[in-house]
């Protein structure tokens, strides 16, 4: 089911993460490269995968695999976990 533009999916992000995630979509729609991560990192975790997930949900067809990401060596020092490897069963 495609749809006619990333902005129709309605999340309950906060606008400039809600910004993000449609940047990225739009962008891999689109085939052309972002010079940079569009918007401000995320501070957490749970932030960056609140993007993702409304990344995948905006994404016109099934998504078997998003991204592969790594925590920084001063995260991993802090005692952070990746925590959620699998949003959906294949």
């Amino acid at each position: 089911m495609a749809i006619a533009s990333t902005a129709e999916v309605q999340t309950l992000l906060p606008e400039p993460d809600d910004e993000i995630s449609r940047r990225l979509v739009d962008a891999r729609l689109s085939a052309e490269p972002l010079p940079g991560f569009p918007g401000p990192l995320p501070v957490t975790l749970e932030q960056a995968y609140a993007i993702q997930s409304a990344s995948v949900d905006r994404w016109p067809d099934e998504v078997a695999a998003w991204k592969v990401a790594r925590l920084t060596p001063t995260d991993r020092a802090r005692g952070l976990r990746i925590i959620r490897l699998v949003r959906s069963e294949i």
